[in-house]
C-alpha cells in the first residue's frame, strides 16, 4: 500500500465535528491530540492561512471529494428480482412449470400449453409493471437530485497558491482556506481561524434549534468548530476546510442511517408493510383451502374410478386408467388454479403505480412502490416544527416604540421612524444581488436624464422624485413573495419591514450612505450587542447598538419619543446626508417597565424581538478609545423595539382536523423549546387558547399570558398542585444532574402533570425530552424494572423496549402516556429516534414523519414513512425520505393518506370480488364432482375466469381515484390487522351462497327449464370427448351465469362501504373502468358464439341469454340487502 502524502488522522478530524464530542468538549482535546493546536494541522496539510494550499493534488484521494454522489440508480433486473420475491408469484410460477409437465404426458397438450402461457403472461405483468414503475421512481428522484444540486451552488472566497479566487463549494478541498460571510450556506466541516470577535451561526438543520450559536476564531477560545449546513447569520471568518462531501458530520449521520436501515431491511419491512404481511397470509391461506379442496377432490373422483374399474373389470395398470387419471389430476388442480390469487399482485402493483402517478400530477413524488402501502395503515403523524410547520423565514409583526405599538400608524416620514431605519440599516447585513443592484442604478440613470431633460421643469420633478422615494414599497408585499435580499434571516427582515416604509431604491441609498459612515464595527459580544460606530461630522461620531430586548432596555437612560415639534427635524434624503435626530424624554422606571413588559409579552407569543438603541459621542482617537467602557455605560437613548414572526404554513391549520377525522394523532417534535412549540401549536388549532396559557404559565412562570397582556380582564394563574410542583423540582434536577442523584426523587409517588382537563378542555401533555425519560424511568422503577449507570448518562430508553412489551402494567402505563402526549420538545435527532421507536413499538403504531432538516434525517429513516419537502428541504432530508412534497403544501400530506386509503380499499374491492367468485367455484366443483363425477368447466373456461378476467378486473378497480371522504369513512389500517374484517367476510359469504344457490338452479334445472340435452350425460369435458353442439348448451349456461356474476360483482365492489348504495356513483368517470366492463361483456359474447370446440361452448337463445342475466343482477340485490342487514344488526 503506498504511504499517504499527509501525514494526518482523517477519522480523528471528522470526530472533532461530532455532536457529543462538541457538547462534551472533547473536541477541543482531540484538536489537541491531533497537532497540539491549529498549527500542526496546517502544516499535516501542507496549507497555510494567507497563501493557502499549494496543489489539489493527493487531496481528493485521501480526504474524498465535496461532490456528493447522486442516488444509486438499480438496474432494471434487479428492480425485475424484487418483484419476483412475492408469494403469489411463486406459487404462480410453481404452477406454470406443472402444466408444462401435464403437457408432457397428455394426449391433449395445447391445452394445457395454453394455459401454462396464459399463467406465464399473468406473471410477467405483474413483474413488468412493478419494476419499471421502481425504476421510473428511482430515476425521477436522481433527476431531481442533479437539477437541485445544479440550482443550488455556492460561491466561496478561496485562497490558492496565495491568489484569492471564487471557487464553486463543490470544487472545495482539505486544507483549503475559505471566507465564510452573512447569508453564506457552508457545506464543509472546519475550524475559524480568523475574522470579526464572533460570528453567529444558524445550526437548525443540523440540530432543530432555532436560536443561533455564537462562535469564536480559535484564537479566542475553544468554539471554533463550524459544521457543514450551518448557515452564517453575523460576522466574517476565514475557516480551514477539514472534512468535505460524504466526510461531513451530516453526511456520516445519513450514511450511517442508511446502513443501518440496510442491515435490517427485512424487519423493517416487516414493520412498515402491514398490506404486504397481510396480503401473503391471504394468499397462503387461498391456496391452502384449494389444495385441500382439490386433494379432497382428487380422491373422490379416484374412489368413483375405483368402483368404476371395477364394474367394467377393468385392470388398475391400464391405458384407460393412466387415461381416467390424468383427467382427474387436471380437473382437482384447476381447483388449485382457482385458489391462486394471480390478480392479488396485480391490483397491489396497479394500485400503487396508479397512485404515484396521480400524486405525481400533484407535485408530490413517492419514492418507491413500497411507501405507497405504507400511507393507508399511518396512524400517527409527527412534524417537526422549524422549516416544516413554519417557513423557517422571518417577518416584522410588531414595532414598539415610545411605549406604544407603532406597526400599523408609524409614517415614513416621521423622524422617530427615520431613528429606526437609521438603527436598522446601519447594523445590517443584508445585500442585493449584482443584478438587482444593476437595475437600481439604471433606473437611476433614465431618472437623472429625465431631470436635466428641461430646467423649466427641474424643480417640480425634483419634489415629485423626491416623494416617489418615500411612498410605500411594491417589492415586498407581506409574507407573499420571496425577498430579494439575502443574508441571515433577521436582517432580511429587518430591512423587508424598512422597504414597506420606504421605496427600494430610497434604502438602497440610504443603506449606502450610512455604510460609508461606519467608522468602527464591533460585533456580537459577550454583552449581547451588535456595535456600529458612525462619524457625524469631525470628532462627533453616533454609536448604535442592536441586541438582545432586555439588556438594550436597561443600558437606556433616556428614549425617543415622537411628538408635534419632530416635524422640524430635517430628513434625510439621497444626496444629503444627515443622521437622524428626534425629541426624547428621560426613561423613567415606569417606562422601563412598561418596555420590558411589551417584550415579555413578544416573547410569550414567542415572536424573536431585537432591540435599538444610540448614543452620540465625542472621540478624538478612535484606536485608542476604550469601546468596552463605552459600551458599558448606562446612558444610552432607546430606540424601540422589533417583534418578528416565523409565519406559520397556511394549510397546516387546516390540515390537523382533516387528519384527525381520518383517525390519525398528529404530535410536534421538535428541537426548540416548548415555549415555542405551544405557541405554534397555538396558532395552529391544534391546542386552544387556554391550554397554550396553562402550559406556558406552568414552565415559564416569570412570562406573562397572553391573555393578561392582550386583554383587560386579568385571568389568574392555577393553583400548581403538589404533583405538579414535584415534576417541576424533578425536571430541575434532571436539568441540572442528569444522573443517578435523581433516584430519591423518583422513589417519591409522582405521576402526570399534564395540564389540568375540564369540560372544555381535553388532556394533553407538554413534555421535553429529559421530562420524558423521567416518566419513562419512574414507570420502570414501579415495575422493577432498573436502567444501567451507563444507560441512565445516554438517557436511552429504546434499550428497554423488550422489557416493556413483557410487561403489560409497564406497557399500558408508557402506551397511556404515549396517547395524550402532544408536543416533545428539546430534542435532538437521535432522542427522536429514540421517541420514535418508544412509541411505534409500545403503541403498535405506524407513524408518519414530516421534516425538512439534517437533524431530521434519522427520524425519516426511523418513521414508517417519512415526509419532506422538495423545496425547502435539504438534500439528506431528501434522501431520507420516502414522500417528496415538490411544491412544499403541506395540503399535500393529505392528498398522500386519502390514495394510501383508497390502496387498502382497491384491494378490499378485488378480495371482495375474487373471494366470492372463489367460494362459489369451489363450491360448485367440489359438487359437481360428488354429484356428477365431473367438471362443469373446460380448463380454457377456467384460465378465462381466474386468469384473464382477474388481470382484466386488476386493471379496472386499480384505477378508482379516492373519494373527498375516504378519511372519515376509513381506519388506518393496524399493523397485524386483518383485512378481511367481519363485514367484508359476511358480504363475501353471503354474495358466495347466493351465487352457489343460483348456480345449482342451473346446473341441475335448466335442462328441465328449457328442454335441452344435459352435458353430464355425455362427460363432454373429459379428455377426447366428442364435441356436438346441442349438448354443450347446458354447460354453456352454467360457464355464462358464473362470468356474468363476475361483471356484476365487478361492478358492486366500487362500493363496499357500509352506506355505499349506487354503485353506478362516479363510473362515468373511470374511463379504464368502463372501457374493462364493456370488453368483457363483448369478450364473453364472442367466446359463447364462437368458442366452440376450444372452449366447449355453444350459442344461446335470447331467452337464455336473459335469463342468466336476471340471475347475474340478482347478486346486486343480493349486495344491497346484505349491507342493510349488516346495518340494521350492527344498531
Amino acid at each position: 500500500m503506498d504511504q499517504q502524502r499527509f501525514q494526518i488522522s482523517y477519522p480523528q478530524l471528522q470526530s472533532m465535528f461530532d455532536t457529543g464530542n462538541l457538547q462534551s468538549g472533547q473536541s477541543s482535546e482531540i484538536l489537541d491530540q491531533i497537532g497540539r493546536g491549529v498549527e500542526q494541522i496546517f502544516r499535516s496539510l501542507e496549507s497555510d492561512p494567507k497563501s493557502g494550499i499549494q496543489d489539489v493534488s493527493d487531496r481528493v484521494e485521501q480526504f474524498g471529494s465535496n461532490k456528493l454522489d447522486p442516488p444509486a440508480l438499480s438496474p432494471f433486473y434487479m428492480c425485475m428480482y424484487k418483484q419476483s420475491k412475492d408469494f403469489c408469484i411463486r406459487i404462480l410460477a410453481l404452477a406454470t412449470v406443472i402444466m408444462f409437465l401435464m403437457a408432457l404426458f397428455s394426449e391433449e397438450p395445447f391445452e394445457q400449453i395454453v394455459q401454462a402461457f396464459s399463467i406465464l403472461i399473468a406473471i410477467c405483468a405483474v413483474v413488468i409493471i412493478g419494476a419499471l414503475t421502481d425504476y421510473r421512481k428511482e430515476k425521477q428522484f436522481r433527476q431531481l437530485y442533479l437539477e437541485q444540486e445544479e440550482q443550488q451552488k455556492k460561491l466561496f472566497q478561496v485562497v490558492r497558491n496565495g491568489v484569492i479566487q471564487q471557487l464553486n463549494h463543490l470544487d472545495l478541498v482539505v486544507g483549503d482556506i475559505i471566507t465564510i460571510k452573512p447569508g453564506d450556506n457552508v457545506t464543509i466541516d472546519g475550524i475559524l481561524i480568523d475574522g470579526t470577535e464572533t460570528v453567529e451561526v444558524d445550526e437548525s438543520m443540523i440540530t432543530g434549534l432555532t436560536d443561533s450559536l455564537s462562535k469564536q476564531p480559535i484564537s479566542r477560545g475553544k468554539n471554533c468548530f463550524i459544521r457543514g449546513g450551518s448557515n452564517i447569520f453575523e460576522g466574517t471568518a476565514k475557516v480551514i476546510v477539514l472534512a468535505v462531501g460524504k466526510f461531513t458530520y451530516s453526511n456520516r449521520m445519513k450514511n450511517d442511517n442508511q446502513i443501518k436501515e440496510e442491515g435490517e431491511e427485512e424487519l423493517i419491512h416487516d414493520e412498515r408493510s402491514p398490506l404486504a404481511k397481510a396480503l401473503e397470509t391471504l394468499a397462503k391461506f387461498l391456496v391452502f383451502i384449494g389444495c385441500m379442496s382439490a386433494l379432497a377432490m382428487f380422491i373422490i373422483l379416484e374412489l368413483y374410478m375405483v368402483r368404476e374399474l371395477q364394474e367394467l373389470q377393468e385392470k388398475i395398470f391400464s391405458q384407460f386408467t393412466l387415461k381416467k387419471v390424468l383427467s382427474d389430476f387436471i380437473d382437482a388442480f384447476l381447483i388449485i388454479v382457482l385458489s391462486i390469487p394471480e390478480g392479488l399482485p396485480l391490483i397491489v402493483t396497479l394500485s400503487l403505480a396508479f397512485s404515484i402517478a396521480k400524486l405525481r400530477q400533484q407535485d408530490i413524488v413517492i419514492r418507491n412502490l413500497h411507501v405507497c402501502q405504507v400511507l393507508g395503515g399511518i396512524d400517527t403523524i409527527c412534524f417537526d416544527k422549524t422549516g416544516t410547520l413554519t417557513y423557517n423565514n422571518l417577518k416584522v409583526s410588531s414595532v414598539h416604540i415610545a411605549s406604544e405599538e407603532r406597526y400599523h400608524n408609524l409614517q415614513s416620514k416621521d423622524p422617530i421612524f427615520r431613528m429606526l431605519a437609521e438603527a436598522v440599516l446601519s447594523t445590517n447585513s443584508a445585500f442585493l444581488s449584482e443584478e438587482t443592484i444593476n437595475q437600481i442604478k439604471q433606473g437611476e440613470q433614465e431618472e437623472g436624464q429625465s431631470e436635466h431633460s428641461g430646467k423649466s421643469n427641474k424643480k417640480s420633478q425634483k419634489s415629485k422624485s423626491s416623494s416617489s422615494k418615500s411612498v410605500k414599497s411594491t417589492s415586498v408585499k407581506e409574507g407573499t413573495i420571496k425577498s430579494d435580499w439575502s443574508g441571515n434571516r433577521l436582517d432580511v427582515a429587518l430591512i423587508d419591514y424598512v422597504e414597506l416604509k420606504l421605496k427600494r431604491e430610497f434604502v438602497y441609498e440610504y443603506l449606502e450612505d450610512l455604510k460609508n459612515q461606519i467608522r468602527k464595527t464591533i460585533p456580537i459580544n459577550n454583552y449581547g450587542f451588535h456595535t456600529e460606530v458612525l462619524q457625524i461630522r469631525g470628532d462627533k461620531y453616533r454609536i448604535i447598538l442592536k441586541g438582545k430586548s432586555k439588556e438594550i432596555i436597561e443600558k437606556c437612560s433616556q428614549l425617543n419619543i415622537s411628538i408635534p415639534d419632530n416635524r422640524d427635524f430635517e430628513l434625510y434624503e439621497p444626496g444629503r446626508f444627515l443622521l437622524q435626530d428626534c425629541c426624547n424624554q428621560v426613561m423613567n422606571q415606569e417606562f422601563s417597565e412598561l418596555e420590558k413588559k411589551a417584550v415579555l409579552n413578544y416573547n410569550s407569543q414567542s415572536l424573536k424581538t431585537i432591540s435599538f438603541a444610540y448614543r452620540d459621542v465625542q472621540i478624538n482617537n478612535l484606536i485608542e478609545q476604550d469601546w468596552n467602557q463605552l459600551i458599558t455605560q448606562n446612558n444610552f437613548t432607546y430606540i424601540g423595539t422589533i417583534a418578528m414572526r416565523d409565519d406559520i404554513r397556511q394549510e397546516a391549520k387546516r390540515l390537523d382536523s382533516a387528519l384527525k377525522m381520518g383517525s390519525m394523532s398528529v404530535m410536534i417534535l421538535t428541537g426548540d423549546t416548548r415555549v415555542n412549540a405551544v405557541n405554534v401549536a397555538k396558532q395552529l388549532g391544534w391546542v386552544s387558547s387556554d391550554q397554550a396559557d396553562l402550559e406556558i404559565q406552568r414552565i415559564s412562570e416569570h412570562l406573562p399570558k397572553s391573555s393578561q397582556m392582550e386583554q383587560p380582564n386579568i385571568i389568574e394563574p392555577p393553583f400548581i398542585n403538589t404533583d405538579e410542583q414535584q415534576a417541576i423540582k424533578i425536571t430541575s434536577a434532571i436539568m441540572e444532574c442528569p444522573q443517578d442523584e435523581i433516584a430519591p426523587l423518583l422513589n417519591n409517588k409522582f405521576d402526570h402533570q399534564q395540564i389540568p382537563s375540564s369540560a372544555t378542555l381535553k388532556t394533553i401533555l407538554i413534555l421535553n425530552f429529559q421530562e420524558y425519560v423521567i416518566r419513562i424511568r419512574k414507570i420502570l422503577n414501579d415495575s422493577k424494572i432498573y436502567y444501567t449507570h451507563q444507560e441512565v448518562n445516554e438517557k436511552n430508553i429504546v434499550s428497554k423496549i423488550p422489557e416493556i412489551l413483557d410487561d403489560a402494567i409497564a406497557s399500558k402505563a408508557v402506551s397511556n402516556m404515549n396517547k395524550v402526549l402532544q408536543i416533545l420538545a428539546d430534542l435532538n435527532q437521535h432522542q427522536k429516534h429514540q421517541f420514535l421507536e418508544v412509541y411505534s413499538n409500545i403503541n403498535e403504531s405506524t407513524i408518519g414523519y414530516v421534516g425538512d432538516g439534517n437533524n431530521d434525517a434519522i427520524a425519516l429513516q426511523t418513521a414508517a414513512v417519512g415526509i419532506t419537502l422538495g423545496k425547502t428541504a435539504t438534500n439528506i432530508a431528501r434522501e431520507c425520505s420516502g414522500v417528496i412534497l415538490m411544491d412544499d403544501k403541506l395540503d399535500g400530506i393529505e392528498l398522500c393518506m386519502k390514495y394510501g386509503r383508497n390502496i387498502f380499499l382497491n384491494i378490499k374491492r378485488f378480495i371482495y370480488f375474487q373471494l366470492s367468485f372463489f367460494l362459489n367455484s369451489i363450491a360448485i366443483m367440489l359438487t359437481a364432482s360428488i354429484v356428477l363425477k365431473q367438471q362443469p368447466y373446460t380448463v380454457l373456461e377456467v384460465i378465462w375466469l381466474s386468469l384473464v378476467q382477474d388481470i382484466f378486473s386488476a386493471i379496472a378497480l386499480s384505477t378508482e381515484i379516492p373519494q373527498d371522504d375516504i378519511l372519515n369513512r376509513t381506519k388506518p389500517a393496524k399493523r397485524g390487522e386483518n383485512i378481511i374484517d367481519k363485514f367484508l367476510l359476511q358480504m363475501t359469504c353471503t354474495q358466495a351462497t347466493f351465487q352457489y344457490l343460483a348456480t345449482l338452479i342451473v346446473l341441475f334445472l335448466t335442462p328441465f327449464i328449457f328442454d335441452i340435452e344435459p352435458s353430464y350425460k355425455h362427460d363432454l369435458h373429459a379428455l377426447g370427448a366428442e364435441f356436438v353442439s346441442e349438448w354443450a348448451v347446458h354447460y354453456t349456461l352454467v360457464y355464462h351465469l358464473t362470468a356474468n356474476f363476475q361483471i356484476v360483482n365487478l361492478i358492486c365492489s366500487r362500493r363496499i362501504g357500509q352506506h355505499e348504495y349506487n354503485v353506478f356513483e362516479g363510473i362515468q368517470k373511470n374511463k379504464p373502468f368502463t372501457v374493462m366492463i364493456i370488453g368483457l361483456i363483448i369478450i364473453q359474447q364472442v367466446i359463447i358464439y364462437a368458442g366452440g370446440k376450444y372452449f366447449k361452448t355453444a350459442p344461446l337463445t335470447i331467452l337464455q341469454n336473459l335469463f342468466c342475466l336476471f340471475l347475474s343482477f340478482g347478486a346486486m340485490i343480493v349486495f344491497w340487502l346484505s349491507k342493510y342487514f349488516y346495518s340494521i344488526q350492527k344498531k
